[in-house]
């Protein structure tokens, strides 16, 4: 009885391979990658920084140039411009620079708000939808954006990390967007994010991310309570000045 008494007592009740994984999971359980998506009328930007440093900030420049190979494109930002070929999908830097330009797709950002299109681009290139209406545009086109992040993610901090935190994704709409374009544009961001791992969608309108980007390189002892922040919006389609009044100063604290 007595042999059998320690025997039991020494035997583990969870294997030790469970237990790292539960140590790994108390781990990643606060962190966090904070993902910011510039979904622009002509050009896209991605930018990614985890929550326990959120200083430093990683803008993906190398973009997929063929589907068939890793050749890649050096930018700060991605053509938003997709081509549908076959059951295969072309998108940014990919689209061939020879492609009939009817056949490819751009400027679709700017269906989620109808009063907002562009004179001559609302109809453009009808026939190389394939049928399909803006929404599915917007999604099919952020999809790639977010698997490429993915892809990006995995090569700089490996696959079993990424797959065990959870992403915020932060993504910029105009800022004269109406409720409803918003609303579209947060489902079809939304839908694109299935294939990422535990996620969350926030919007925040162009203006306000260029405000807190540009507070961050100023003296914030030289800021005021009641002081007013001019912010021009000098974008390829809509150019609006927007003000901003100064409510308090120590608005930078992030709550995890």
């Amino acid at each position: 009885m007595r042999t059998n008494a320690s025997h039991h007592l020494l035997k583990p009740s969870t294997s030790p391979q469970t237990l790292f994984h539960e140590v790994d999971q108390a781990k990643t359980a606060d962190r966090k990658i904070i993902v910011g998506i510039d979904f622009g009328t002509t050009y896209s930007g991605v930018a990614w920084a985890e929550n326990r440093n959120p200083s430093r900030r990683t803008c993906i420049t190398q973009w997929p140039v063929s589907n068939a190979n890793k050749e890649v494109q050096s930018s700060d930002k991605v053509p938003s411009r997709i081509r549908y070929s076959g059951y295969k999908i072309e998108w940014g830097f990919s689209v061939p620079v020879n492609a009939p330009q009817h056949e490819v797709v751009d400027w679709f950002k700017l269906g989620l708000d109808p009063s907002t299109q562009a004179a001559g681009h609302n109809q453009r290139a009808e026939g190389a939808r394939s049928g399909r209406n803006t929404d599915e545009l917007v999604t099919d086109f952020i999809a790639q954006l977010v698997e490429h992040l993915m892809y990006t993610l995995r090569e700089k901090l490996g696959s079993g990390l990424v797959k065990s935190t959870s992403l915020e994704f932060v993504i910029m709409v105009p800022a004269i967007w109406s409720d409803l374009a918003k609303e579209k544009t947060k489902k079809a961001c939304e839908q694109a994010m299935i294939s990422a791992s535990e996620h969350h969608v926030h919007l925040v309108s162009e203006p306000e991310a260029a405000a807190i980007y540009a507070l961050h390189d100023l003296d914030l002892n030289a800021l005021h309570p009641g002081d007013t922040i001019v912010v021009v919006d000098a974008g390829g389609v809509h150019k609006v000045p927007y003000c901003f009044e100064v409510v308090v100063i120590n608005f930078f604290a992030y709550h995890h």
